[in-house]
């Protein structure tokens, strides 16, 4: 009887059930000719199989299951490898990171194996943060308990950056939806996108009860951070931002996605080759390089560990492997151009090595001593310092360099900043470029003999590259001016600095530099002409000019007009 039992018994319950076959098969081999002990056997056996049915229906019948295995059943999650599980636990860990600090304002977290416990994590990580403005939480397994934490903490004014929260395909009841829905009403700005991913371009889908597919939940927003005036103020470095189905590529420690590290340098390697022809292409895949950098080099910490060159961030890694690649970037000459208010053609930065600084100046802000060491090593900072002494009249270019220089100056590797303060900057450059030829002076003194000859001649006639000049000497002035709560503080550059004593009578007190500085203070178009007091005799001929008057004006002037027994709408007749 046990035996016909075993057979009829279904598969799922032969493994719940392995102790008790063998228990079975004890008893039939120990009393095979007493049938009585095993029908008592059997008895018992159906007993155990009946509770066992009855707390499986039970399970079954419950209308919210609850736990992890529960939340599991996401209409729109798919089923991730161990690989993908170890993946997604440590963009989640970069994500928090990320929430907890001040530079991120795009978290990608969709696909990521997200919990309600996780949720709960990100809400007490985003109660203080005042950066985000986006969070991508779709394709996870978030439920009511998750989005009811994420719902207290906005409602509380967590997050108070946040524009967007995306919760599309994850398991929220009609009674998770409704607490969404008040929390637009609470925050206005904010925009909460739930329902499948799939049901609609852009957010725009039909209205439908929630918790259903292509719902949106009564009240919830139509997409706006697809339009071109979002895009404008807040760019996010993805040009594929339009496709935002949720399922994004899981490289980079936020889920950037686009191209590999290693495809995109192979191929910006190839444009360099097919010269100043593909610089447009060129220029476009580094803007893509800089997106993806400034989401990576926003996770990494401070104090600085080896995140940076660890491989942890590839496209950190990606720059840093291929910085002569950066220099013969640098290196790419385009044609001139001819400019307004200049009649001959213009020598052109280009805008590829625009980016290329860009691309040196975001890897040199951490300070990152590693990174720092590579890039000396590499010579790009004199590269950069040449062109932008070179191109006076690109201020895109200047304003880039300028943080070049002053992360040089506090940073903590002397072969970054030591060689630009010698003749050639370090890198063999030559005067006017020419190979083999005399070298160039020291950047501090490039900078002195430029400003000198400013003195004296007004500045709608000066160089054009004064303000640059400018500039670059006001950060290496702060690395000597204890005094001044700005300055830098670099007790070795100070010293370099301080070696050269053109340079010390250059910013002493009542120096070429002090005199400039005065003549250039207030707005960017120079100081402004002084007012012109005007007397009772020539008060309406000076107003007559044209000139911009106040209200006392004005009020003077009707009062002038009615002395002289003139209406306002006389017209002067």
């Amino acid at each position: 009887m046990a035996k016909e039992e075993n057979t009829k018994r279904p598969p799922d319950e032969e493994e719940d059930s392995d102790e008790e076959d063998e228990d079975d098969s004890a008893s039939i081999a120990s009393t095979a000719s007493s049938t009585a002990s095993v029908d008592s056997s059997g008895a018992k056996k159906k007993k155990k199989k009946k509770k066992k049915k009855k707390g499986k229906g039970g399970a079954a019948g419950q209308a919210a299951p609850s736990g992890e295995a529960a939340q599991a059943a996401s209409p729109g999650s798919t089923t991730l490898t161990k690989a993908q599980k170890q993946e997604a636990e440590r963009r989640f860990t970069a994500a928090l990171d990320a929430c907890r600090g001040a530079n991120e304002m795009w978290v990608k977290l969709s696909n990521c194996n997200i919990f309600d416990v996780k949720a709960k994590k990100l809400a007490d990580a985003l109660k203080s943060n005042s950066c985000i403005t986006s969070l991508d939480l779709s394709l996870n397994h978030i439920s009511d308990e998750g989005a009811q934490a994420l719902a207290t903490m906005l409602q509380g004014s967590g997050a108070p950056e946040l524009i967007e929260l995306d919760l599309r395909d994850n398991p929220l009841s009609a009674s998770a939806l409704q607490t969404l829905e008040s929390l637009q009403k609470a925050r206005k700005q904010l925009v909460v996108k739930v329902g499948s991913a799939g049901a609609g371009e852009d957010g725009k889908r039909s209205p439908g009860k929630g918790g259903e597919a292509g719902g949106t939940g009564t009240g919830m927003k139509p997409e706006v951070t697809k339009g071109p005036m979002f895009r404008k103020y807040f760019q996010s470095g993805n040009d594929d931002d339009d496709n935002d189905s949720g399922q994004g590529d899981l490289d980079g420690p936020l889920g950037d996605g686009g191209l590999a590290p290693e495809d995109l340098w192979d191929e910006v390697k190839s444009l360099v080759e097919e010269g100043t022809s593909s610089i447009p292409k060129l220029s476009t895949l580094l803007q893509q390089l800089i997106g993806h950098l400034n989401r990576e080099l926003g996770t990494l910490q401070t104090p600085h560990t080896d995140a940076a060159v660890d491989g942890s961030r590839p496209h950190i890694k990606g720059c840093i492997m291929h910085l002569d690649v950066l220099g013969a970037i640098l290196a790419m000459v385009p044609r001139e151009v001819t400019m307004q208010y200049v009649n001959e053609p213009q020598p052109a930065v280009g805008s590829h090595r625009v980016w290329a600084t860009e691309i040196v100046s975001m890897l040199l802000g951490p300070n990152h001593q590693a990174v720092d060491h590579l890039v000396a090593s590499a010579k790009l900072v004199p590269q950069v310092l040449a062109i932008s002494l070179g191109h006076p009249l690109c201020s895109a270019l200047h304003t880039r360099a300028l943080r070049i220089l002053r992360s040089c100056c506090v940073s903590k590797v002397g072969g970054l900043y030591g060689p630009l303060f010698t003749a050639g900057m370090g890198a063999g450059l030559t005067v006017g470029g020419a190979a083999g030829g005399e070298l160039c002076p020291s950047l501090q003194q490039q900078l002195a003999d430029r400003a000198a000859l400013a003195v004296g001649v007004p500045s709608g006639r000066r160089d054009r590259s004064v303000g640059f000049v400018l500039e670059a000497c006001k950060v290496l002035r702060a690395c000597c001016d204890e005094a001044n709560r700005d300055s830098i503080l670099n007790t070795n550059v100070r010293r370099l600095l301080q070696m050269d004593s053109k340079w010390s009578e250059f910013v002493s007190e009542g120096g070429v530099l002090s005199q400039l500085c005065k003549e250039q203070e207030g707005d960017l178009g120079g100081p402004r002409a002084a007012r012109v007091q005007m007397d009772d005799s020539n008060e309406l001929a000076e107003l007559a000019g044209g000139g911009l008057i106040s209200s006392h004006e004005i009020l003077a002037l009707l009062h002038g007009m009615g002395a002289l027994g003139m209406s306002p709408g006389s017209g002067g007749n």
